[in-house]
């Protein structure tokens, strides 16, 4: 399986909530897969998956059993304190806003 948006639920944050014990949550910026424009989410982690949601509505979830690495983004980027979060089929790229912030995450 692909990462992939979760299920639709009357309540957006269910999948995200119910999806583990959250572990963390806060704003960051996610690249886009085809515009390749950034844009700001708040990322939850969970003990079981990191979602992506824009406001209140979930944009995408990764089971944390798919992820393969994640690591501080080895690529010529014009962006400062970007990680990335590499899965099976799609890597995701995330910026914070500080090295130390970065880091707190790909910990």
């Amino acid at each position: 399986a692909r990462c992939r948006p979760p299920p639709m639920s009357s309540d957006p944050l269910a999948a995200a909530r119910l999806a583990g014990v959250h572990v963390k949550s806060g704003p960051l910026y996610k690249r886009g897969q085809r515009r390749k424009n950034w844009l700001q989410r708040t990322f939850m982690l969970t003990t079981t998956h990191l979602a992506y949601l824009d406001g209140v509505k979930v944009k995408g979830q990764v089971p944390l059993a798919e992820v393969r690495a994640v690591a501080a983004a080895n690529k010529d980027m014009a962006r400062f304190n970007v990680f990335e979060v590499v899965c099976k089929g799609r890597t995701l790229y995330v910026q914070a806003e500080t090295p130390e912030e970065r880091d707190d995450w790909i910990d």
